[in-house]
């Protein structure tokens, strides 16, 4: 199961990259423009994308199919269906609770988890290490 924090060549990562036969894209700094390395792993079939900072740290999953990654044990986060239940979980957990128009953020001490919505339904979810999380006002 990856997490944010992990390291790209920790074993459970390089295990799942050979699993899925999945690729790594090395993004370096080509126009000077001051940017870090960066590291990304996509795969369509598993609608997951990872990306790895200048460290080879996971600092951010995307996860396109919420209900399929948590089924198949891809990624772990709470299972939250709706605005009410992040809200009760945000609060039952002391977690710093962001809200826009159609997603919901709970921030902890370890990770960021942003659930997003359309029509009332979860679409995706991305987990993010607090440190890549963008700012957010609190609610």
């Amino acid at each position: 199961m990856i997490d944010v924090g992990m390291l790209l060549k920790s074993d459970e990562v390089v295990d799942f990259l050979e699993l899925y036969d999945l690729p790594v894209q090395y993004h370096f700094d080509r126009l000077h423009e001051g940017e870090s390395d960066s590291y990304t792993v996509e795969s369509e079939d598993l609608s997951l994308e990872l990306r790895f900072d200048a460290d080879q740290r996971c600092i951010t999953i995307f996860v396109r199919d919420p209900a399929a990654a948590l089924a198949q044990g891809l990624v772990s986060f709470p299972n939250l269906q709706s605005p009410a239940e992040i809200e009760a979980y945000a609060k039952e957990n002391a977690l710093t609770l962001s809200r826009g128009g159609s997603w919901l953020r709970c921030d902890g001490v370890a990770r960021c988890v942003h659930y997003e919505f359309a029509d009332d339904e979860l679409k995706m979810v991305t987990v993010m290490s607090p440190n890549a999380a963008p700012k957010a006002q609190h609610t």
